[in-house]
């Protein structure tokens, strides 16, 4: 069931990516904000399956790349950042935190923000990838 919302979720953003606003709109705009990227940030670390952490990856890094820069986004933001680059990033098999088709869609698509680009560089930078 998580895998089909996700799934749903995704395909949503993938079909049409102007939809991303509907979510930033469910974040920021009602009286109780949802804090969607934390809530996908949570999810990914806690999740037992590859396939439902790719997914929300995705999902995370489209929302990321779609927020207006705030302290809550930004600090989650560096945190997925942390999360993809450690070296618990590149297990084998299912004990990679995402597959290498979801890393490099995250990392390409948050490093449109320069600030997350900065980041990622003065961390490891593109040595991860060797």
């Amino acid at each position: 069931m998580i895998y089909l919302c996700l799934t749903h979720l995704d395909g949503i953003l993938e079909d049409r990516r102007s939809r991303v606003k509907y979510f930033l709109e469910i974040m920021n705009n009602f009286k109780e904000k949802e804090d969607l990227v934390g809530i996908l940030l949570s999810f990914v670390q806690k999740s037992k399956s590859i396939h439902h952490r790719d997914i929300a990856s995705h999902i995370l890094a489209i929302l990321i790349d779609a927020e207006k820069p705030n302290e809550k986004v930004a600090q989650d933001s560096k945190d997925f950042l942390n999360m993809l680059t450690t070296k618990a990033a590149f297990g084998q098999n299912n004990d990679s935190l995402v597959s290498l088709h979801a890393l490099s869609f995250a990392l390409m698509t948050m490093m449109k923000n320069n600030q997350l680009a900065r980041e990622f560089c003065n961390a490891l930078g593109f040595k991860i990838l060797n």
